[in-house]
């Protein structure tokens, strides 16, 4: 990972993306490169699973 993606003038690393086809469950960390803060993005599919790409923090608003 280690790929670092700006949201609203802020800059974000990908920490760590999951991906369970046992559960169904995908997420992504994203530390703040400047700060403490996190951003974690999640979801739960249930019927109809397709593989998904690491969201970016901007893509949470959706």
């Amino acid at each position: 990972m280690g790929k670092v993606v700006e949201v609203e003038g802020g800059k974000y690393k990908v920490l760590r993306f999951v991906d369970s086809a046992r559960t169904g469950h995908q997420g992504t960390i994203y530390p703040h490169v400047e700060s403490d803060e996190e951003a974690v993005a999640h979801q739960q599919q249930d019927v109809h699973r397709q593989p998904l790409e690491p969201q970016t923090p901007a893509e949470l608003t959706r």
